[in-house]
């Protein structure tokens, strides 16, 4: 009979751990559905042309909303909406109208679309760390289950130590 020391055992530490292959499949099968979901939802929003309105947001976000008056050949005054940009090149004006509010809903549909789009990035970027750390789990848990196999084969078990 073995001494006590108060301390767990390794074997001890490990009784929760299942390296049974069926449940290793069922983990690799939940990761690999995770992966699918990530490009269908990536083919959606490619589908829906996110990616295009989110870079009309990058764009107009250093613009700014002026009301401009304007004069026609009588020197009579006109209101207008425009958009003012400062680009790398040069400034520009783009014509928005009697009213900026087609304008702003572009924005916010835009500012959307950004958002979307940074979220979908991170995603596939946890994805692929997720990835990495469930294969390497994998590959763990079959060398703990090719260990503790040789080990209860012998009869003695080096998990039994302290």
């Amino acid at each position: 009979m073995e001494k006590d020391s108060g301390k767990p055992r390794v074997r001890d530490l490990l009784k929760g751990v299942s390296v049974d292959p069926a449940k290793l499949a069922s983990l690799e099968e939940a990761r690999s559905r995770l992966g699918e979901a990530c490009k269908i939802l990536d083919h959606a929003l490619r589908e829906l042309g996110v990616y295009g309105l989110a870079s009309v947001y990058e764009e107009l976000r250093g613009c700014t909303e002026e009301y401009t008056v304007v004069y026609n050949r009588a020197k009579k005054p006109y209101y207008y909406w425009y958009l003012k940009c400062t680009g790398r090149d040069k400034r520009r004006s783009i014509y928005l109208g009697k009213s900026p509010e087609g304008y702003n809903t572009v924005k916010n549909a835009a500012r959307a679309a950004s958002e979307a789009v940074a979220a979908a990035v991170r995603l596939r970027g946890v994805d692929e760390e997720l990835d990495k750390a469930l294969r390497e789990l994998v590959e763990k848990l079959t060398q703990l289950s090719a260990v503790s196999a040789a080990e209860a084969a012998r009869g003695s078990s080096a998990l039994n130590t302290t």
